[in-house]
């Protein structure tokens, strides 16, 4: 999208920030760990549609260059965000820092094809913001109202541009990305004797 974050500035920026994401989630209220959630994975969705499913489900095969091509697309929301989260007042400035998490979490998730070092973090978020699924719709009536409310939409449309129903934004929701789903793999038994 925009481009202008060079290798080293978007290394800079994500170890700037990943090593406290999983504190911050840890002290937020399950609703807003679940809006994180939610808003985490509509915004990998759309991710996935721009860049590829590969940048999302696993971001050490994507590649590098295509991963760093989705981080310029998201470090310039993030770096907004982090302005109205410390400027925003009561219910709005809550929201925005729900944003601004979904949108590190999401960034930490992709950096991974950048930098393996942030394997800690970004599975230490996950986990947080996993626990708070049974709050998805609560979380889901919050965004809507928040919409209502500012006029700015929180979650992306769908395939084809139209808003997805909440059923599926709800399954959407409870994704987390292929790469943590999977087991580690063990290493081979060696006989003995």
């Amino acid at each position: 999208m925009f481009g202008f974050f060079g290798r080293h500035k978007r290394a800079r920026t994500l170890r700037g920030f990943a090593p406290g994401l999983p504190a911050t989630l840890a002290s937020m209220h399950p609703v807003d760990l679940a809006t994180v959630l939610l808003l985490a994975n509509d915004t990998l969705d759309l991710l996935s549609r721009l860049r590829g499913r590969a940048v999302v489900d696993d971001p050490a095969a994507a590649g590098t260059k295509a991963c760093e091509a989705a981080l310029d697309d998201i470090l310039p929301v993030r770096d907004g965000l982090a302005v109205m989260a410390a400027d925003e007042t009561d219910q709005r400035r809550r929201h925005a820092v729900c944003q601004l998490c979904a949108i590190e979490l999401v960034a930490i998730t992709v950096g991974l094809g950048t930098d393996p070092s942030l394997r800690g973090p970004v599975v230490a978020s996950w986990r947080a913001v996993w626990g708070a699924r049974g709050r998805l719709v609560e979380a889901l009536r919050w965004v809507y109202r928040h919409e209502r409310e500012t006029g700015v939409v929180a979650l992306h449309p769908g395939r084809g541009g139209a808003r997805r129903s909440d059923p599926e934004t709800l399954r959407l929701a409870t994704r987390v990305p292929a790469f943590l789903r999977r087991k580690p793999s063990q290493p081979a038994a060696t006989s003995e004797g």
